[in-house]
């Protein structure tokens, strides 16, 4: 009976051991397939915000991109814009340059042209900018070489002014021009060129010589007329000039 007693204890012990061993075995299973759904609840919200920074970040690289192209478009038409404005201007400048009256010309200080225009070049008689280039100013193209160093030298400074002085054309005529002459110069104060609007002044010249040869005429038939002859302001009725008969006829 005591063998039949322990052996039935010795069976619920076992038994007891068993159930244990079952329900710990149980439990790290449970806490096994809690872990798998927390990992794989961890993995799942990892690629969810994996996901939404990949998204964010396409989003911000399109964004970037098409403002970057809008920018650029803007800035492409502004471009454009000032292009198109600055090519009117260019191209009214050379309507300007080609068609005015009055001859432009740009230089060196050694002689040679640089640019002028066609009212220049017609004025010197060329048939183009071209053939004016080929020349040699101081020779070729002023009356006496001389006349430019003596322009130069009376300028050492190289102010802006106005000069007058005699062109030769390529025919060999003779003209007087009035040069609105300047000079650029560079950081060293050096003249890099000089230029100046020209404009022909042979027939002032002309009617002032003309004028001057009426005058002297006039002074000497006034002078010496047999005549008593003299000149009144009409509002003091002061005299303001009388010849030598007058004197002599009035005793003065």
């Amino acid at each position: 009976n005591k063998d039949s007693v322990f052996s039935i204890e010795k069976s619920k012990m076992i038994a007891s051991i068993e159930n244990k061993f079952e329900i710990e075995i149980r439990e790290k299973q449970l806490k096994i397939k809690s872990l798998k759904l927390e990992n794989k609840n961890a993995l799942f919200l990892f690629q969810i915000i994996l996901s939404v920074i990949i998204i964010l970040t396409i989003l911000i690289i399109t964004f970037n991109y098409y403002r970057k192209q809008r920018f650029q478009k803007s800035k492409n038409q502004e471009l454009n814009t000032k292009n198109l404005a600055l090519q009117k201007s260019e191209e009214k400048l050379r309507t300007l340059f080609d068609t005015m009256p009055i001859g432009y010309y740009r230089s060196t200080l050694e002689g040679r042209c640089i640019d002028a225009n066609p009212a220049f070049v017609k004025m010197l008689g060329y048939k183009s900018q071209e053939d004016l280039q080929k020349v040699f100013i101081p020779t070729d193209v002023y009356f006496k070489g001389v006349e430019r160093t003596e322009i130069i030298r009376s300028n050492k400074n190289f102010e802006n002014r106005v000069d007058v002085y005699r062109l030769k054309t390529k025919d060999g005529r003779i003209i007087w021009v009035e040069d609105f002459a300047s000079y650029k110069k560079n950081e060293k104060g050096e003249v890099i060129y000089n230029e100046g609007f020209c404009r022909d002044i042979t027939d002032r010249k002309r009617a002032d010589k003309i004028l001057r040869g009426n005058e002297e005429k006039y002074r000497f038939m006034f002078a010496n007329n047999p005549q008593s002859m003299f000149i009144y302001d009409l509002e003091t009725l002061a005299f303001l000039e009388v010849n030598q008969a007058f004197v002599d006829n009035y005793g003065y």
